[in-house]
């Protein structure tokens, strides 16, 4: 008789009702190496179970190892106290680094803080052992949590679609740094996220385009497959036709989007429509500002009149020159404030005798300052509404379109005649063509000024009428600066609309093949037709889920790239959710690098001014790193603790 097959041996598995009993409940726990294996605390080492399950568990209690290692009652340290403790001193010197970061200290503050400690809690082990002095709150900085964060934006980019937004300035320092963030979809959501700073001493475009592509070499980041879209401002050295860093990545990326800072674009418009009115509203704006800035009496004396009107004592606002759009909150503010600030020049013209007040008084008095100021304030709302829009950190490039068609045929609203208007596309109307106009009388100027108009019976007809031509100038020269700068035939970011849950519930677009002609380095050719057909599909699924059409829509997608097929728990529409997430990285401008631009306004300060670049990187992914949680809550894993080393130290 032939032998029989020897049966397979039957592998024992961790039971977790073991950890309840207790022998084991202080001890065992689960193995990460598998179900065969558990985890001993004490000695910091997996079991093997599984040829005897339980009583190898038994077996391994009595070993001497296991023994010397459990805790005694005694004031003798096991190895697993001494580790403990270890962790835990670590802990406290990166809570700490992260304290320093959060609050913009000094690295000084270091010196004494621990010892503070030492001093407060004289009785706690972990106190006595934390030496993080400034030297090791740098490294820490730099070395740990800083080298965490960027290490897991490195490695998200070198697998995943990005955008690139890059912008120069010259710090308190006077070193000109290259600032460097990517876009990118994580985690069903778009961040912009700090990379890094570069450095520079020459500012051409070659030597820009040098520094970032040895970056991305060093980093090993495959930025010609991967890099979807790159944003600047609009200076000729990153937006020049021929000879900049923008036409230098199309021709190593020929289908990258390339987009030109709106909110840039509509600062340089408001300035250049501003500078076609009288220059003299402007400058009492400035001139009201300078002349109570850093003097606290004349302030307190303006106070005594805005009570004396029932009116807020608020602080006269500053039009800064390279802040966008400043103006016109200046604007509101010294409209607010008009009658007090007649008052008190009036009294202190004649006690101040200075050329400053009279100056002032006499421009105060003048109506027409005041309709300007008026005329401002409801001109430059028009570009702030879509600024606002544009420097949202959530994607807005499906909207950007429409918004500007609406912001421009706004503008052209207060002056251009309505049938015309209407009929005509927004490319090709003729916005300077005086037989186009509304009569002079007819130009909407804001409801603050044709009020004024009214109610100042003694003004001369040809003043009212050279008035009215300086706000129509204004229109003309802002309608020309946005035609200009913005191409209302633009069919690749007219397609992105596809993008808005309202304009897939109008079920308007049938097709996504215009959008793939665009991007064909996201869709290949031969998986248009599934995207076409995914699309179709979410078109009418959408009936099912009506309620989801008015989401937002980052939201909204979220849903829809994570929703599965019920029988095998695959994504519903693979290749249409390859598209979306690639595209949401696009950008609508680089308000994300003004912003770590002000962030290292707050880092290199005044007193603080020797802080070299790889300090302030560190401090910015620090920062980064707590992602807008409290320094004390920082998620602190066995990745960061194991960089506490004495690694941190060398030189690099």
């Amino acid at each position: 008789m032939a032998n029989s097959a020897k049966k397979p041996r039957i592998l024992q598995r961790f039971n977790r009702q073991w950890m309840e009993e207790p022998g084991f409940s202080t001890w065992l726990q689960p193995s990460k190496k598998g179900d065969t294996f558990a985890f001993c605390k004490y000695c910091l080492s997996d079991l093997s179970i599984g040829c005897g399950g339980k009583n190898d568990i038994f077996r391994h209690k009595n070993t001497a190892k296991h023994v010397k290692s459990v805790p005694s009652s005694s004031g003798t340290q096991t190895s697993l106290e001494k580790f403990v403790q270890k962790d835990c001193t670590k802990r406290a010197d990166i809570l700490l680094t992260s304290f320093v970061a959060e609050h913009n200290l000094s690295m000084n503050i270091m010196e004494h803080l621990p010892q503070l400690i030492h001093k407060v809690c004289p009785d706690s082990e972990i106190a006595k052992n934390i030496a993080c002095g400034r030297t090791k709150t740098t490294k820490i900085l730099t070395s740990v949590i800083g080298a965490t964060d960027r290490e897991n934006i490195l490695k998200h980019i070198r697998n995943n679609k990005f955008s690139l937004l890059v912008d120069e300035s010259t710090d308190r320092g006077c070193t000109k740094h290259l600032c460097l963030v990517v876009r990118y979809y994580k985690d069903y959501k778009v961040t912009d996220a700090f990379l890094c700073l570069v450095p520079i001493q020459d500012g051409t475009a070659e030597a820009l385009y040098q520094h970032i592509v040895k970056f991305f070499t060093d980093n090993c980041i495959p930025y010609k497959d991967n890099m979807v879209g790159f944003a600047a401002d609009g200076a000729s050295t990153m937006m020049g036709q021929y000879n900049s860093l923008a036409s230098r990545f199309l021709a190593d990326i020929p289908n990258l989007f390339v987009m030109k800072c709106i909110c840039h674009t509509f600062h340089l418009c408001a300035s250049y429509a501003c500078a076609k009115l009288a220059r003299e509203p402007e400058g009492l704006v400035r001139d009201v500002y300078n002349y109570f800035n850093n003097s606290p009496k004349r302030s307190a004396i303006l106070k005594e009149f805005q009570e004396f009107l029932n009116l807020k004592p608020h602080k006269i606002l500053h039009p800064c020159q390279t802040r966008w759009l400043s103006l016109r909150p200046a604007v509101v503010r010294l409209l607010e404030q008009y009658d007090a600030l007649r008052l008190y020049f009036t009294e202190h013209s004649f006690t101040d005798r200075l050329l400053t007040s009279d100056n002032i008084l006499h421009m105060l008095k003048n109506p027409y300052n005041k309709m300007y100021l008026e005329f401002l304030e409801y001109a430059l709302e028009i570009f702030n509404n879509l600024n606002r829009l544009m420097q949202s950190q959530r994607p807005e490039i499906h909207k950007l379109h429409e918004n500007m068609r609406t912001t421009f045929r706004t503008l052209l609203d207060n002056y251009i005649q309505s049938p015309y208007l209407m009929s005509t596309d927004l490319q090709a109307i003729e916005f300077d063509n005086p037989r186009r106009f509304l009569p002079i009388d007819q130009i909407y100027l804001g409801t603050k000024v044709a009020t004024s108009i009214v109610a100042a019976a003694n003004l001369e007809s040809e003043d009212i009428k050279a008035f009215r031509l300086r706000c129509l100038d204004f229109y003309i020269e802002g309608a020309r600066q946005i035609r200009n700068r913005y191409n209302f035939n633009n069919k690749l970011i007219e397609d992105l609309e596809f993008l808005d849950p309202d304009v897939i519930k109008s079920r308007k677009i049938q097709s996504l093949l215009n959008v793939t002609l665009h991007f064909p380095n996201l869709i290949a050719a031969q998986d248009i037709q599934k995207l076409d057909t995914e699309w179709r599909h979410l078109r009418n699924n959408l009936a099912l889920h009506p309620e989801e059409a008015n989401e937002d829509m980052e939201r909204y997608w979220r849903k829809i790239i994570s929703e599965t097929k019920p029988s095998d728990d695959t994504a519903l529409y693979p290749t249409l959710s390859r598209l979306v997430s690639a595209l949401l990285c696009l950008p609508h401008s680089s308000a994300a690098v003004e912003r770590i631009f002000s962030s290292i306004n707050l880092i290199k300060t005044k007193q603080r001014n020797r802080l070299e670049t790889k300090t302030i990187e560190g401090l910015l992914h620090t920062k980064q790193f707590l992602d807008n949680k409290p320094c004390y809550d920082i998620d602190i894993d066995h990745d960061l603790l194991s960089k506490m080393n004495k690694d941190i130290y060398k030189y690099s």
